[in-house]
């Protein structure tokens, strides 16, 4: 999950190389697919630092959104329940702008959801999150 990698990799920046510590703000934004009758039925792609994902079609037409929650840096830095708590609430916040009430791969309680139907399965980040000790719950129910 790109979203969760993000998070860790911008608040291990933010702390190693400007000392930063304390609370701040996390803000994303993505552009969802277009809107139909634009005459562009293209996705656009969804850009977070260096990874570029597609967004599929939602429920509800969004041409973008924009999320933030409060956190502190240094509860980012390491894989851990905050970091997925905080990568969840993000998300949530963002999905709903999109028509998705809550994230799929991520839980408030701090955990990812294994979910192996869907084709989008990132299996390289649960084998992950378990040798990091992170709790991974069986979504296929």
């Amino acid at each position: 999950m790109a979203t969760v990698s993000a998070l860790g990799l911008l608040s291990r920046h933010a702390t190693d190389r400007a000392g930063a510590m304390g609370g701040c703000v996390v803000r994303a934004e993505l552009a969802g697919p277009r809107i139909q009758g634009t005459g562009d039925t293209a996705y656009r792609p969804l850009l977070l630092t260096s990874a570029t994902m597609q967004l599929a079609p939602a429920s509800r037409a969004a041409a973008s959104g924009t999320a933030e929650i409060g956190t502190f840096i240094e509860d980012l830095v390491h894989p851990g329940k905050a970091l997925i708590q905080a990568a969840d609430l993000l998300l949530t916040r963002l999905g709903r702008q999109f028509g998705q009430i809550e994230s799929v791969y991520t839980t408030r309680d701090g955990a990812f959801v294994s979910d192996r139907r869907t084709p989008y399965f990132p299996g390289t980040l649960y084998d992950w999150a378990t040798k990091e000790g992170l709790d991974v719950q069986d979504g296929t129910n």
